[in-house]
């Protein structure tokens, strides 16, 4: 009996000494394989494609999400493309024109009148401008006026020596507002459009002074309504394609194969609600076509 008591002692004190599976061993074979998984899953995810792209990224391909710029054209806030003539402009631009009324019974600062015949005595360009001199007649009374504008590189102005032409001018300053403005029309007998120059500040609609065209303004570049910015006026004639001129620049709008309207907007600033500043200079040229 005491043999067989001592080795079962032995027996069990052997089992527990033993290391077995439910004390926390991990088996080889079992850890082999967990570690071969954890393996393949890390595989899986970087051969995933895109999978090292940040997400949200804001950049694709070539193209920057978001940025101000796309292509040649800049975007406001709005998301708005602004082309780059809103901001650059044509240092070729000159509106300039000056009318001489020293010898009219009229105050020059301050008057207005429209259709008054005249003849043109001579016509002379040099240093990037045209002198017309002419004879006008004012109230029955003979008076000479000198109108100078600036020269166009189309050509000599469509105009000599002799024609009869109507003139018109005027001239107004509000001292209290600040505004104030000058026009000068020139046309021909038969009413045709030769020249017309505006220079205003905070003036009336130009729509109708540059008859028989047709004005239209695009707000292209408009920030906000509250805001000034410069605008592009498109001039259109019958039968003829138009052209669009932003502020600070100047094209040709054809009239037939022998003559074009050379125009030089020089500024044309809104606010949404009216011209804040307006000035244009247009005048009929001779391309000897």
């Amino acid at each position: 009996m005491r043999l067989t008591y001592l080795e079962a002692v032995c027996t069990l004190t052997l089992i527990a000494a033993c290391p077995g599976k439910e004390g926390g061993e991990t088996d080889p074979q079992d850890a082999s394989s967990s570690s071969g998984g954890a393996s393949e899953t890390g595989t899986a995810a970087t051969d995933v494609p895109g999978a090292t792209e940040a997400a949200g990224d804001a950049t694709t391909g070539d193209a920057t999400v978001g940025d101000a710029t796309v292509g040649d054209e800049t975007l406001g806030d709005t998301g708005q493309a602004f082309p780059g003539e809103c901001v650059e402009t044509d240092p070729a631009v000159s509106a300039a024109f000056t009318i001489d009324l020293s010898a009219w019974p009229i105050d020059p600062a301050d008057h207005f009148f429209e259709g008054v015949p005249c003849v043109v005595d001579g016509v002379v360009s040099e240093g990037g401008s045209v002198s017309t001199a002419l004879t006008c007649m004012h109230e029955g009374l003979p008076v000479a006026a000198t109108l100078v504008l600036a020269a166009a590189p189309e050509g000599e102005v469509a105009w000599a020596a002799a024609d009869a032409v109507k003139l018109s001018s005027s001239r107004w300053v509000e001292g209290d507002v600040g505004d104030e403005g000058r026009t000068v029309q020139l046309r021909g007998a038969d009413d045709s459009l030769l020249m017309s120059g505006i220079d205003e500040i905070n003036g009336d609609a130009v729509e109708g002074r540059f008859l028989p065209l047709k004005l239209t303004f695009d707000n292209v570049c408009a920030g906000e309504l509250d805001d000034e910015y410069p605008v592009r006026i498109e001039f259109s004639a019958q039968d003829q394609a138009p052209v669009a001129i932003f502020s600070g620049h100047r094209a040709a709008l054809p009239i037939d194969g022998a003559a074009v309207f050379a125009i030089d907007v020089e500024k044309a600033v809104s606010n949404g609600l009216h011209d804040v500043e307006f000035k244009v200079l247009l005048r009929r040229v001779a391309t000897g076509g």
